[in-house]
């Protein structure tokens, strides 16, 4: 399975595929009925650029996560499994879903470093021996 994780070129294809459907605009505001449970927060705008960066951000850790589950997995069904793989795969897979987990849009910096290393991560993950 072959995934591209290149900023830009997710971004402008998620993009792309988003305002076909109808779903985003230039600028979306986000605000809920005062009858609901978020009611009485305050509405959120955000741009189309900054909202699919935000979900490209959540792909990626979601890729990073599928790639330490694809290498536990390749050690788990080796003959002789190396513990520090495993463990250090269990770490990684722990460590990025509670940043995916912890990931704010509006945290810009979090978001560039996660797309700066993804795709390097990514492979080092699979490669490491």
């Amino acid at each position: 399975m072959r995934c591209d994780l290149r900023p830009a070129r997710l971004i402008r294809r998620l993009t792309q595929r988003w305002r076909y459907r109808g779903k985003l605009s230039t600028v979306e505001e986000i605000s809920q009925p005062q009858d609901s449970v978020a009611g009485n927060l305050p509405p959120f705008t955000w741009s189309t650029d900054e909202a699919v960066r935000y979900e490209v951000v959540l792909e990626a850790l979601s890729q990073l996560v599928a790639a330490c589950t694809a290498r536990l997995t390749q050690e788990q069904a080796k003959a002789d499994p190396d513990p520090a793989v495993i463990a250090r795969c269990e770490e990684l897979t722990t460590t990025f879903t509670e940043q995916r987990l912890h990931l704010r849009s509006t945290d810009q910096r979090a978001l560039a470093e996660v797309l700066a290393n993804a795709q390097a991560l990514r492979q080092q993950i699979l490669t490491e021996q």
